[in-house]
């Protein structure tokens, strides 16, 4: 093909092929200069949910998802930077991961870093802390209602012996039960007395007695309506504060048995590798920049060297079509070189 015509397939693949060398080459310099990559352990420790939870689906996927969510929450990571003071925040939110494991109420929780002791004290750290704050809630809440049960029996109680030191009476039920005994029987004793008769000053005291009674009923009623609250609420209060009691007896057993932080674990793994990524980031960066060059400065340099030489194969060719030859300098006696005469055309002498 002619150069007038264009570029030939050589000169196409010399501009495609070059730059795709200089970025091959680049890209193996930078890959074969980069440090190595230093090792990476990857703790993992994988734990289920405490007993509270168990029977209830609902609870373990409230669980699981709370548990991802609190691995970043402040007072976990204030917690973890005080027991591994050799990480700062943003190094432990970058490697802290949890994920639900096949098992639909197991979760894994990873920790990353080039130091073993670390990765495992870390993930550790984070799994006792979120553990002993999901089995402690139960328990709290057990100490909580024993504390809010108690404060009501001691407010019951409290009554009790407020109202039995301001009234006359030991026990209304009893008091008010003899009084009505005593009236009956005494207007029994004026029936008789009257039918029988009796000397009026008899009957006169028997009803003299018989009114002092009905006149004591409603101060003993009322006594005895206080009595029968103060009563229930007293024995609605020892209930509650005995069912407290074996809610809390409960909850403190499986705290520090079935749902100690060391039950709830069931897994611990350790895996060691090498992270490549910002070895082959640099490299994909090297080989970027060398392309980029090459196309804005290898290429049109390499294009105007081509397009140049084929001008100069294109004029040579007009030349011979022309039949003209290419000047030739010819030695004469003295060794001087001088044009020789054209091949073309003859030439008159002088």
């Amino acid at each position: 093909m002619s150069a007038r015509n264009g570029s030939t397939p050589l000169q196409v693949a010399v501009m495609i092929l070059l730059p795709l060398l200089v970025t091959a080459a680049a890209a193996y310099i930078a890959f074969d200069n980069s440090p190595p990559a230093p090792e990476q352990y990857r703790a993992t420790v994988v734990v289920g949910p405490p007993s509270t939870v168990q029977d209830s689906a609902a609870a373990v996927n409230l669980f699981i998802a709370d548990l991802g969510q609190r691995i970043t929450a402040d007072a976990v990571v204030n917690h973890v930077l005080d027991e591994v003071p050799q990480l700062d925040q943003r190094t432990y939110i970058e490697n802290i991961s949890a994920d639900r494991r096949e098992t639909a109420s197991s979760v894994a929780l990873s920790f990353v870093h080039s130091d073993r002791a670390v990765a495992e004290l870390t993930v550790d750290t984070v799994a006792r802390q979120l553990l002993d704050g999901a089995a402690r809630t139960d328990f709290e809440r057990g100490q909580f209602m024993l504390d809010r049960a108690t404060e009501r029996l001691d407010a019951a109680e409290a009554s009790m012996s407020r109202f039995a030191g301001t009234q006359s009476v030991f026990d209304p039920e009893v008091e008010y039960r003899t009084a009505l005994d005593e009236i009956a029987q005494l207007d029994r004793q004026i029936t008789t007395g009257q039918a029988l008769s009796y000397s009026d000053a008899y009957t006169d005291e028997l009803v003299a007695r018989r009114d002092v009674l009905e006149a004591s009923l409603p101060r003993i009623g009322q006594a005895l309506l206080s009595y029968r609250a103060l009563t229930a609420e007293l024995e609605q209060a020892q209930a509650v504060w005995e069912e407290a009691s074996l809610n809390y007896d409960r909850a403190e057993f499986e705290y520090q048995t079935v749902n100690a932080v060391d039950n709830l674990i069931s897994n611990r793994e350790l895996v060691a590798f090498v992270d490549t990524t910002p070895q082959l980031q640099r490299t994909a960066l090297a080989g970027a920049v060398a392309l980029a060059l090459s196309l804005v400065t290898i290429v049109p340099l390499t294009a105007w060297l081509l397009r140049r030489r084929g001008k100069h194969r294109g004029l040579a060719e007009d030349l011979m079509d022309s039949g003209v030859q290419p000047t030739r300098l010819r030695p004469d006696s003295t060794g001087e070189r001088h044009p020789a005469e054209p091949q073309g055309r003859s030439r008159r002498r002088a």
